[in-house]
């Protein structure tokens, strides 16, 4: 992005202050660095040489609210990433953020006129940043509408995606593979770091793959398409959606915020909009999982269940729960006698199982089995009666998301 023009501004700047000078795009992703004056920190070094100032540095500085900073602050120490002070000055050209301009100031050492200095440099570097950034984002525009297109479930609104991306070239050496769609959602964040802002950050940093890859964002979400090769196996694109939930997750500092659905593979882009519904529901059921990533093909009968327009403030999902069962969750506060229900019914009825899976005696399942019979009048022993029981237990939890 930059040419030696913008290099030269960022070298005078720095000549001027003795000071390494670093500017970095809106997504803190280094554009250029100036040389060095003896001021070099440990996590300069690192980003100047892998050209990349990694995901805790990053979320260090967005934390700080700099995406709404009008004027220059300072970023405070990390010791833990061997990273000084910083002045941080926004560039921004008709309300935009295009970027900042970074300086160490470990001692608090720059001088008001200096940091008026910057705050110029900042002005007059942001034209350049405009000019180039527009034509980067207008393609990027584009090209996510485009993908949103292939992704809808309207087939007029997809033959037009469609026709973009054959017009534009996307789709060249992509016949005879196969596509995935990996969609992923976000319960809650920080409130000095968005959660598009977190998107953004996120994708840039684990998407950097030759395969064509596509995304969409709002929000609160964001939607993948890739172009996987035949010889790539599941594992892969469940590695990326696992880099993805850990990359968003760091940035917000919320262990657990995102969860991620995979689709199965369609020979086809025309078929993506049906992949898409898999990936949204996966991402669903993602949450009961350890690492917050959920397969379609994993689901089994949650598959199903998930299609239920159920959890919604018009249809809570008590309407539609067996009436026994709705006693039982009435009655059971604590909720040890639902866990014991659902052991036991995971475990195909199973009594010395599910006693194992509950760390319990079997006389004390016996005990609780007996009350769950006595609160919801059905037989245990009855196929039918397990069957409504499991899959409502299932759809509260289910629904608990």
């Amino acid at each position: 992005m930059a040419d030696r023009a913008f290099e030269r501004q960022v070298d005078d700047l720095a000549e001027t202050l003795r000071r390494a000078v670093v500017v970095d795009d809106a997504e803190l992703n280094i554009v250029y660095a100036s040389r060095h004056y003896g001021d070099e920190d440990e996590q300069r070094i690192r980003a100047v040489l892998q050209h990349d100032i990694g995901l805790e540095a990053t979320r260090h500085i967005l934390a700080q609210g700099v995406t709404r900073w009008n004027r220059p602050g300072r970023i405070p120490p990390h010791p833990e990433l061997g990273m000084a002070a910083r002045l941080c000055a926004p560039i921004r050209l008709r309300g935009l953020l295009l970027g900042v301009v970074l300086v160490i100031d470990a001692d608090g050492s720059l001088s008001p006129d200096e940091v008026g200095t910057i705050a110029r440099a900042a002005e007059d570097l942001a034209p350049h940043l405009y000019t180039a950034r527009s034509a980067v984002d207008r393609l990027r525009d584009e090209r996510e509408h485009a993908v949103a297109g292939v992704l809808s479930t309207d087939a007029d609104i997809r033959g037009k995606g469609l026709a973009y991306l054959e017009r534009t070239g996307w789709l060249a050496g992509t016949s005879g593979d196969h596509w995935q769609v990996l969609h992923l959602t976000v319960a809650q964040h920080s409130d000095a770091i968005s959660v598009k802002t977190a998107l953004a950050v996120a994708i840039a940093e684990v998407t950097r793959s030759p395969e064509a890859t596509g995304t969409t964002t709002d929000s609160t979400s964001m939607t993948m398409l890739q172009h996987r090769p035949v010889r790539t196996t599941p594992d892969e694109m469940r590695a990326t959606a696992q880099k993805l939930t850990r990359a968003v997750d760091t940035l917000l500092s919320a262990p657990g915020a995102s969860a991620a659905g995979i689709s199965d593979p369609v020979a086809y882009l025309a078929q993506a909009w049906r992949a898409r519904e898999e990936a949204v529901l996966a991402a669903r059921a993602a949450a009961r999982g350890d690492d917050g990533v959920a397969a379609w093909s994993e689901l089994g009968p949650d598959a199903l269940l998930l299609q239920f327009p159920t959890g919604s403030p018009e249809r809570p999902v008590g309407l539609v729960l067996p009436a026994a069962l709705r006693r039982l969750l009435d009655v059971d506060r604590s909720g040890q006698l639902t866990a014991t229900l659902a052991a036991f019914l995971d475990h195909a009825g199973s009594r010395p199982r599910a006693a194992a899976a509950l760390h319990i005696h079997r006389t004390t399942l016996y005990y609780r089995l007996d009350k769950i019979t006595e609160i919801t009048g059905l037989d245990l022993d009855d196929g039918e009666n397990r069957l409504l029981l499991h899959l409502g237990l299932r759809l509260v939890a289910l629904s608990a998301r």
